[in-house]
């Protein structure tokens, strides 16, 4: 897509190692403190609440074949004892939770210590990213394109002009929204960003393209080295950071990729090679993504581009370029993902083991799909409510 992408916040992202917060949860205060002042996305009063306010009742026995639409129909019917804080944690499980939260496992560590993932700003971040996906009325659309791709899949195509955030107002950014039915079971749609150098194979924009450290289902960093119109015109490099809510009580997954710096990554403890040419554009990328059927997916993109051409011009070409994509290059890297067998084979070697995590929530997600009364695709998008199921509110 041609845009210069814009970075935004990225809030509840600070872990540190095992072993050094000591007793930094002595006290409900102190934990606000050292929150707000560390996180400054994380507001004080949201803050507060997470680490003083927050009582925690979670339903005892819900499984994935009870939740459908929405939240659970009482929470207080059947309630279970309380979380222990983060300072009565032991040093293994505190260590365990401080891994999860690195690997961007919230869920799994939501269930060890709500009140600790609360407080560092993690479920703050996934109901923000989920509102701004699913909930109506935040922007107007200058323009919304539809198509239909066959075999009951649409998509649909949307687009304006606004501020730093969806309805600030303003025209300072491009906001995109693309949201398509695919082909394929959901699980196989995130082999190519799994698969760099398969990936390299069938898309021409790509020059090189690797992987960082160690990438798990929730959380995994790749480096792109590309050129938008041909290597005439010189190379950028880019280093991408995906992160991923998976809520397998709900069956839907929702993302967020932002653009990282190579001297940050250095910091990490993190080998991204050398910076071989200059910095690429700075993205942001929203996603929600699920399973309709045991071979059908949705999966919506949500990005913004800062750009310095005539709003016309841009609208122009958005407006017959996006739809080409979808047409064209689109169904084809999806073939590529569901019958190549150099991607097959990637499949079942797994070396990694997130294809089977990949697999579980796919599973579980297709449960969920056939048991909703309402079926959601990509003209009917799901409410932020049945998206979140139980984690909609602190």
């Amino acid at each position: 897509m041609p845009a210069e992408l814009q970075t935004q916040e990225i809030v509840g992202d600070r872990i540190e190692p095992a072993g050094t917060i000591g007793t930094a949860m002595q006290s409900a205060d102190a934990a606000v403190d050292e929150d707000v002042e560390s996180n400054p996305n994380l507001e004080a009063s949201d803050a507060a609440a997470s680490a003083s306010d927050v009582k925690v009742t979670l339903p005892s026995g819900v499984q994935s074949s009870t939740i459908s639409d929405g939240l659970p129909q009482s929470m207080d019917d059947v309630t279970q004892s309380p979380k222990p804080s983060f300072a009565d944690l032991d040093d293994d499980t505190r260590a365990k939770l401080l891994q999860l939260l690195k690997d961007h496992d919230i869920f799994a560590a939501y269930e060890i210590c709500p009140e600790y993932v609360e407080a560092e700003g993690y479920m703050q971040t996934y109901r923000r990213i989920t509102g701004i996906l699913c909930d109506k009325g935040q922007q107007k659309w200058e323009k919304t394109i539809t198509g239909d791709l066959k075999d009951g899949d649409q998509w649909q195509l949307q687009y304006c002009w606004d501020g730093e955030t969806p309805g600030a107002g303003g025209k300072e950014y491009l906001w995109v929204k693309l949201s398509i039915d695919q082909g394929i079971e959901w699980w196989k749609q995130l082999g190519s960003f799994h698969e760099p150098d398969l990936d390299m194979k069938t898309n021409s924009l790509l020059v090189d393209a690797f992987m960082i450290g160690q990438p798990t289902a929730t959380h995994a960093i790749r480096c792109n080295i590309q050129s938008l119109l041909g290597k005439m015109f010189g190379c950028t490099q880019e280093y991408l950071e995906v992160r991923r809510f998976i809520n397998k009580e709900t069956g839907f997954c929702i993302e967020y990729n932002v653009s990282v710096e190579n001297e940050e990554l250095k910091k990490r403890g993190l080998d991204p090679g050398k910076m071989k040419y200059k910095k690429g554009t700075d993205m942001l990328l929203y996603i929600i993504s699920f399973p309709r059927s045991a071979t059908k997916c949705t999966a919506v993109l949500y990005t913004r581009a800062k750009l310095h051409l005539p709003g016309w011009m841009v609208s122009k070409f958005v407006s017959s370029v996006g739809p080409y994509m979808v047409r064209t290059l689109l169904p084809k890297m999806i073939e590529q993902q569901k019958s190549n067998p150099e991607y097959q084979a990637r499949f079942a070697e797994d070396k990694a083991g997130f294809y089977a995590e990949f697999k579980d929530f796919t599973a579980k997600g297709v449960d969920e799909a056939q048991n909703r009364k309402e079926k959601y695709g990509a003209l009917n998008l799901p409410p932020s409510s049945a998206v979140m199921g139980r984690f909609a509110q602190p």
